[in-house]
Protein backbone atom coordinates (compact mmCIF):
# COMPACT_ATOMS: atom_id res chain seq x y z
CA UNK A 1 0.00 0.00 0.00
CA UNK A 2 1.81 3.20 -1.50
CA UNK A 3 -0.73 5.58 0.27
CA UNK A 4 -2.94 4.97 3.19
CA UNK A 5 -4.55 8.10 3.17
CA UNK A 6 -5.05 7.37 -0.85
CA UNK A 7 -7.05 3.76 -0.02
CA UNK A 8 -8.94 5.39 3.29
CA UNK A 9 -10.43 8.10 1.12
CA UNK A 10 -11.54 5.65 -1.80
CA UNK A 11 -13.32 3.26 0.85
CA UNK A 12 -14.67 6.38 1.97
CA UNK A 13 -16.06 7.56 -1.51
CA UNK A 14 -20.16 8.04 -1.84
CA UNK A 15 -20.16 5.75 -5.31
CA UNK A 16 -18.14 3.54 -7.15
CA UNK A 17 -18.00 6.69 -9.65
CA UNK A 18 -15.74 9.19 -7.84
CA UNK A 19 -12.61 7.52 -8.47
CA UNK A 20 -10.96 5.42 -11.06
CA UNK A 21 -10.43 2.36 -9.13
CA UNK A 22 -13.15 0.14 -9.21
CA UNK A 23 -12.58 -3.71 -7.56
CA UNK A 24 -13.27 -4.93 -3.77
CA UNK A 25 -14.15 -2.56 -1.59
CA UNK A 26 -14.02 0.60 -3.73
CA UNK A 27 -16.24 2.67 -2.11
CA UNK A 28 -18.49 2.99 1.22
CA UNK A 29 -21.27 1.27 0.56
CA UNK A 30 -19.40 -2.11 0.06
CA UNK A 31 -16.87 -1.46 3.23
CA UNK A 32 -20.53 -0.73 5.05
CA UNK A 33 -22.32 -3.80 4.15
CA UNK A 34 -19.03 -6.17 4.25
CA UNK A 35 -18.69 -4.51 8.23
CA UNK A 36 -22.58 -4.79 9.27
CA UNK A 37 -22.46 -8.58 7.87
CA UNK A 38 -19.25 -9.62 10.03
CA UNK A 39 -20.73 -7.61 13.09
CA UNK A 40 -24.51 -10.15 12.35
CA UNK A 41 -22.43 -13.27 11.68
CA UNK A 42 -19.77 -12.78 14.65
CA UNK A 43 -22.94 -11.99 16.96
CA UNK A 44 -24.79 -15.05 15.49
CA UNK A 45 -21.65 -17.36 16.34
CA UNK A 46 -21.15 -16.05 19.11
CA UNK A 47 -24.42 -15.92 20.74
CA UNK A 48 -25.96 -19.03 19.40
CA UNK A 49 -28.63 -17.26 17.84
CA UNK A 50 -28.81 -18.17 13.96
CA UNK A 51 -31.68 -16.46 13.44
CA UNK A 52 -29.39 -13.33 13.19
CA UNK A 53 -27.50 -14.55 10.52
CA UNK A 54 -30.72 -15.97 8.83
CA UNK A 55 -31.91 -12.06 9.24
CA UNK A 56 -29.39 -11.00 7.56
CA UNK A 57 -29.55 -12.95 4.71
CA UNK A 58 -33.27 -12.13 4.22
CA UNK A 59 -32.76 -8.58 4.31
CA UNK A 60 -29.71 -8.58 2.12
CA UNK A 61 -31.91 -11.03 0.05
CA UNK A 62 -34.11 -8.03 -0.12
CA UNK A 63 -37.10 -10.52 1.26
CA UNK A 64 -40.23 -8.24 2.20
CA UNK A 65 -41.75 -8.90 5.76
CA UNK A 66 -38.62 -8.59 8.11
CA UNK A 67 -38.82 -5.60 10.65
CA UNK A 68 -35.11 -5.18 12.03
CA UNK A 69 -36.26 -3.23 14.90
CA UNK A 70 -36.36 0.46 16.32
CA UNK A 71 -32.45 -0.21 17.34
CA UNK A 72 -31.24 0.28 13.47
CA UNK A 73 -34.29 2.46 11.93
CA UNK A 74 -33.15 5.31 10.18
CA UNK A 75 -29.41 4.14 10.31
CA UNK A 76 -29.25 2.81 6.75
CA UNK A 77 -28.60 -0.95 7.40
CA UNK A 78 -31.17 -1.95 5.11
CA UNK A 79 -30.45 0.23 2.55
CA UNK A 80 -26.76 -0.94 2.56
CA UNK A 81 -27.27 -4.35 2.53
CA UNK A 82 -29.60 -3.84 -0.17
CA UNK A 83 -27.14 -2.16 -2.29
CA UNK A 84 -24.63 -4.60 -1.83
CA UNK A 85 -25.47 -7.80 -0.81
CA UNK A 86 -23.05 -10.16 -1.78
CA UNK A 87 -20.61 -8.32 1.03
CA UNK A 88 -23.18 -8.56 3.16
CA UNK A 89 -23.66 -12.15 3.17
CA UNK A 90 -19.43 -12.28 3.02
CA UNK A 91 -19.16 -10.65 6.14
CA UNK A 92 -21.64 -12.60 7.64
CA UNK A 93 -20.32 -15.89 6.99
CA UNK A 94 -16.62 -14.67 7.63
CA UNK A 95 -18.06 -13.13 11.06
CA UNK A 96 -19.91 -16.54 11.79
CA UNK A 97 -16.29 -18.55 11.70
CA UNK A 98 -14.55 -15.78 13.44
CA UNK A 99 -17.35 -15.69 16.20
CA UNK A 100 -17.01 -19.77 16.64
CA UNK A 101 -13.49 -19.50 16.59
CA UNK A 102 -13.21 -16.89 19.39
CA UNK A 103 -15.61 -18.70 21.42
CA UNK A 104 -14.64 -22.25 21.18
CA UNK A 105 -18.27 -23.23 19.14
CA UNK A 106 -17.53 -26.04 16.63
CA UNK A 107 -18.69 -24.98 13.38
CA UNK A 108 -19.85 -27.80 12.28
CA UNK A 109 -22.33 -29.96 14.99
CA UNK A 110 -20.80 -33.38 16.12
CA UNK A 111 -22.44 -36.38 14.52
CA UNK A 112 -21.42 -38.59 17.34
Amino acid sequence: MKNPLQWLKRRSASTEDAHEYDGVLSYAGEFHALLIGFAAGFASSALGQPMILAGLFVVALGIKGVDLGKRFAGRGVRSELKREPWYGIGGGLIGWAAGAVATGVALVPSLV
